[in-house]
């Protein structure tokens, strides 16, 4: 649940940002895809190391899955809505 309650806040943040710009129009997938990586850093470099969980060793396929995931799953998508709804 909360996963999901971020998710909408950084959809929120995305929509606030870009919902009114006119670059969201040139290139929705290319600022997905961008903004998709910069939600990953952050998640991962941020905020998950200030958590109180169980810090995991991050590895090279582990940093290219969560990129992939964020940018394919989340930003592009995100983007596509977005520029679809203005």
């Amino acid at each position: 649940m909360i996963h999901y309650v971020i998710a909408s806040v950084w959809a929120g943040a995305y929509v606030y940002l870009f919902a009114h710009r006119r670059v969201v129009d040139l290139h929705p997938a290319l600022n997905g895809a961008f903004f998709g990586a910069v939600v990953w850093f952050v998640m991962s470099f941020l905020v998950q190391p200030l958590g109180t969980g169980p810090h995991l060793e991050v590895g090279a396929l582990s940093i290219l899955s969560g990129i992939f995931a964020n940018v394919v799953c989340f930003g592009i998508p995100l983007a596509l809505v977005v520029r679809r709804l203005e």
